[in-house]
């Protein structure tokens, strides 16, 4: 076998590698983690009984994968949400639902979606307590802009331009593929020579948004 066919292979080999990697870290949903110390958390938990106004008592649920703060008044009562509507029977049925709490979750995500790390069982034991945001939130879904939920706003820009980076860097990759099959079988030097401008492109894009997520 001649040289420029090993050396064509390993060209293909290696283009094969570098495409499956720069895809693989685009779609990937586990590119971040999102976890708690909780021997951290508890620290805090005890130097704020004596330097803060706002009190808060920390538990911990699932063996201690998931922390729930709970607001308390002064009194060491917990707090209860402002209703603009009146409370029925069914509203005041669990005192679990009404208390004035921030769930600390385990999650993972990528550039697209961030998800809950926690089984279907353990979601649904959590739902007894009063987590509800069960389900993988979606950078892109307008919902999670509402409210006490939304990022600010240049988080939401720096997270767009990651985003917009990742669909150009796929793009590119697939415009290459086309281009660098057509030059391989039809023996155009010059559609090689686009190819490796393509993929030159291609690595700066990805490691645009790649610093972006770091």
């Amino acid at each position: 076998m001649q040289p420029s066919v090993w050396f064509l292979m390993g060209t293909l080999l290696f283009t094969s590698v570098a495409t499956s990697m720069l895809c693989v870290a685009i779609m990937t949903d586990h590119w971040e983690q999102v976890t708690w110390d909780r021997r951290k958390l508890d620290g805090l938990a005890v130097r704020q009984k004596n330097g803060t106004q706002v009190k808060w008592v920390l538990e911990w649920l699932l063996d201690g994968q998931v922390g729930r703060i709970i607001y308390t008044n002064d009194e060491g009562l917990r707090k209860v949400p402002e209703r603009k509507d009146p409370v029925t029977s069914e509203d005041s049925s669990g005192q679990e639902h009404d208390e004035v709490a921030v769930f600390l979750i385990p999650m993972h995500g990528g550039i697209w979606t961030l998800c809950v790390s926690l089984t279907e069982e353990q979601r649904q034991l959590l739902q007894k307590v009063g987590f509800t945001q069960i389900r993988c939130m979606n950078y892109l879904d307008s919902e999670i802009t509402k409210g006490e939920e939304g990022r600010t706003d240049w988080q939401h820009r720096m997270q767009n331009l990651s985003i917009s980076c990742a669909l150009v860097c796929l793009i590119i990759l697939g415009s290459s593929a086309i281009v660098g099959s057509f030059g391989v079988l039809k023996h155009q030097i010059s559609a090689v020579l686009v190819t490796g401008v393509m993929y030159l492109l291609a690595g700066q894009t990805s490691n645009l948004f790649l610093n972006i997520l770091i």
